[in-house]
């Protein structure tokens, strides 16, 4: 079962819905979960190896089949086999009560009919169920060579081109207006909770409340127009909340109104102009609107312009620049509710991505082709429509979007070392610039929270954006962390590098850089290489390479003329090169930063977005788990023959410190002095494994199981004479924690077997991690129940050890 690809649909009031699992496994019966939110229920499945698939019942019961608004259900199925855990997603839908399916829109078309219609196609919308974003509707817009109305719908969120039913709507169309008006073709459509809005370029049409059968229709005058939504799942309606629609016009010589914005509330008969009402006698400037959105809380609009994103947070009081796209026009936008994620699509193709509410975003790719739309399904997938084939974003959108883009510019970075581990980058604008240009040659808000890599090898992280107008030459820089070290101009690369240097002021804003041989015999001169090159001095301003004069002289700008060392001499090696210049092809790049951390919600909810209702006096604890990733974790284990006494001639010069000497680690094996000691027997032997954390302590149960390995590859555990040291490593098996639990300990038994089930569980599990890992996490440790027979014990060594 593939994530994301199932909107199964529950086809009676008392109904089991077949699931079918392909046998991928080996072994014996495996278990199968399903959960879903708010609700969770469990079946088991036994899955035989000679099995290559198996059904799998779910019984759903409705409490009414009364056709509604209702929320798509998330399902997560997870097959355990052994110690591995398999986990998919996928959608649950209501096909009987969801409203739009249990319309029929038109005339049905074939797929034969539908392929007519692809040379006329000039543009397509998609309008998707609020509650329900598998439910989506795609139509398609018209060129003035053939007329029509022609729709798609899915209800498994277009994954497969042939499980879309179409529609033609024309013949409903002109029943309205006459068949006499020509050109007919959809403009734009939106799907409520309760209704169907269509505008074409005859008219608005507006369905009856899709819960009952009924129809009106509003006609207005306009071709040229949008329709916008605030989509809100209405599954749970509370009796304020309603749904709003816009329509925005393009003003035309024959616009007899005085607006060119007008908003309704269901059932859309009565529309008002969006902008209030002009006083007479008031100087006004004609405007377009280009969003007009009803925040029902705060009562208030939204607007955004055509190449700016602006955000307000607090109901459209107040706005914060985002992004400008200057010459570039966003001509769409689509969000997915599950995942909070809006992207922008510009007029030239590219594609930019950004997170409710978040001030920040980033370019994704482009998009080549000329006809199409974008979708989100209700998993939180983007999907790329075209009239003819529909592609799916699984895993990543490099399918859809191409390789990730380079969002670097085309100018010179200067770096300045302000400590050990932050830079700042200078972009160089050259004085000669054209004004309307310059923006090209700046940071901006795109580039916070993005990686600058090097081409030769390093990275920062970037962390703020400067606008500034000084130093000259120079408006806007970036504060950047140093994850990686940038690597700098060898003396092959930059022969200048044997000389030492001198600085002195050349004019108001410019310095030069005079070189002076140390050793004879040795070349040493400035090249027309080293124009765009960066002069660092440690503790001093950094210099700016923008002209050779000779070939001991160069002329540059200062990143920070404050910090200018004047009449001082640098030697061979005190002073560096680094190279961010373009003059052979940019030598950086910017891109966004791999993800590090993952976000979850504490109360194990499969929904990404949840809608909580709080009363007026009221509070709400908000849960969260923060969950580093495997680059984020760094787990070290080394193990030999010899470590810490490697190539020594005695103990004593092993060097071990009193808690290496007790250690049960492997990397201190070799410093070990004693350890418990057990006789023959020692049989059915009790123990308990509890996971200590910050809230206290669990005892370990399924899915937390462990596995105890020997770590010197001894498969013969049981000793049939004689005496033999053992060192077992027990571990949490991996999949179930974000830490790696585990640890090590030692026995040696006499004259007797050493069975995995006897062993005496005398260990503290823990996690070894980096800087990144599971800090203040849980920890675990073993308790007997009753200690067993031992002559002789480690100083010091307790039965229940400490908690990590």
């Amino acid at each position: 079962m593939e994530p994301g690809r199932h909107a199964l649909q529950t086809p009676s009031l008392h109904s089991s819905v077949p699931y079918e699992f392909k046998n991928v496994f080996d072994g014996k019966a495996k278990p199968v979960t399903f959960s879903e939110n708010p609700g969770s229920w469990m079946s088991r499945v036994s899955i035989t190896t000679k099995q290559k698939c198996v059904p799998v019942n779910m019984h759903v019961e409705r409490d009414t089949v009364d056709i509604a608004a209702v929320e798509e259900w998330l399902v997560r199925i997870t097959l355990q086999h052994g110690l591995n855990i398999y986990t998919t997603e996928g959608t649950l839908l209501d096909s009987v009560r969801e409203p739009i399916l249990q319309w029929k829109l038109g005339t049905i078309m074939t797929k034969n009919d539908i392929s007519k219609l692809y040379p006329h196609v000039v543009d397509l919308k998609t309008a998707k169920c609020p509650c329900a974003n598998d439910v989506v509707l795609l139509g398609f817009i018209m060129n003035t060579t053939l007329d029509g109305v022609y729709i798609g719908l899915s209800f498994s969120g277009f994954w497969n081109y042939d499980d879309t039913t179409w529609y033609n709507l024309t013949d409903m169309v002109y029943s309205q207006v006459g068949e006499e008006h020509t050109e007919l073709s959809m403009v734009d459509m939106v799907l409520t909770n309760h209704f169907l809005v269509i505008l074409t370029s005859l008219g608005l049409f507006i369905s009856g409340d899709l819960r009952f059968p009924s129809s009106s229709v509003l006609m207005v005058d306009y071709i040229k127009g949008k329709l916008w939504y605030n989509e809100r799942c209405f599954a749970n309606r509370e009796r304020f909340e309603v749904d709003y629609v816009t329509i925005t016009f393009e003003r035309n010589r024959t616009l007899s109104e005085a607006s060119s914005c007008f908003y309704s509330k269901e059932p859309f008969l009565e529309w008002l102009p969006c902008l209030p009402p002009i006083s007479k006698g008031m100087k006004t400037i004609l405007s377009t609107v280009v969003t007009f959105l009803v925040d029902q809380e705060q009562s208030s609009g939204v607007y955004l312009f055509h190449n700016q994103v602006w955000l307000s947070i607090d109901g459209g009081n107040t706005f914060e620049l985002i992004a400008d796209f200057h010459d570039d026009i966003i001509k769409n936008t689509y969000h997915s509710f599950y995942t909070s994620d809006i992207t922008f699509v510009s007029r030239s193709g590219k594609v930019y991505l950004t997170k409710a509410g978040l001030g920040r975003y980033s370019k994704i790719g482009s998009i080549s082709d000329k006809i199409f739309t974008l979708y989100y399904d209700h998993m939180g997938f983007i999907h790329k429509l075209t009239p003819d084939h529909f592609e799916a974003a699984f895993g990543n959108s490099k399918g859809i979007f191409g390789q990730a883009p380079d969002m670097g510019f085309e100018t010179v970075l200067a770096p300045q070392y302000i400590t050990l581990n932050e830079m700042i980058f200078y972009a160089y604008v050259p004085e000669n610039e054209p004004k309307e240009s310059i923006y090209t040659k700046k940071f901006n808000d795109i580039h916070l929270g993005k990686l600058i890599h090097s081409r030769k090898t390093g990275t920062a992280y970037i962390r703020k954006i400067l606008q500034h107008n000084t130093p000259k030459g120079f408006l806007s820089s970036v504060i950047a962390e140093i994850v990686d070290p940038f690597g700098i101009e060898e003396v092959h690369e930059s022969s200048c590098l044997s000389s030492s240097l001198s600085i002195n002021q050349a004019g108001n804003f410019s310095y030069k850089l005079t070189l002076q041989l140390q050793t004879s015999g040795v070349t040493s001169s400035f090249q027309d290489s080293d124009i765009e090159k960066t002069v660092v001095i440690p503790g001093y301003s950094s210099f700016l390479i923008t002209r050779i004069l000779d070939n001991e002289n160069a002329l540059a700008i200062a990143t920070m003329p404050e910090t200018v060392p004047h009449n001082m001499t640098f030697l061979q090696g005190s002073w560096f090169l680094y190279n961010f210049g373009q003059r052979d092809g940019r030598t950086w790049n910017i891109h966004s930063k791999p993800c590090n951390y993952w976000f979850q919600q504490h109360d194990g909810s499969l929904s990404l977005n949840v809608l909580k209702y709080i009363d007026l006096g009221k509070s709400h604890t908000l849960k969260i788990k923060v969950i580093p990733n495997t680059k984020g974790i760094l787990f070290t284990q080394k193990s030999g023959k010899f470590k810490q006494c490697a190539n020594v001639s005695t103990r004593e010069e092993c060097n071990c410190t009193n808690d290496q000497k007790f250690s049960h680690a492997v990397a201190f094996s070799d410093c070990r002095e004693k350890v418990p000691r057990f006789k023959f027997p020692v049989t059915q032997y009790p123990i308990s494994l509890k996971i200590y954390s910050e809230d206290g302590h669990i005892p370990v149960e399924t899915p937390y199981l462990v596995t105890v390995t020997e770590v010197n590859n001894r498969e013969n555990w049981n000793l049939s004479k004689g005496s033999e040291l053992f060192h077992f490593r027990v571990s949490v098996v991996p999949g179930v924690s974000f830490c790696n639990l585990g640890e090590e300990f030692q026995r040696k038994r006499d004259q007797g077997p050493a069975a995995c089930d006897h062993i005496s569980p005398l260990v503290t599990l823990r996690s070894t991690l980096g800087d990144h890992g599971c800090a203040g996490g849980p920890s675990a440790r073993w308790c007997p129940q009753a200690q067993p027979p031992a002559s002789e014990m480690d100083a010091g060594n307790k039965i229940c050890g400490t908690k990590l």
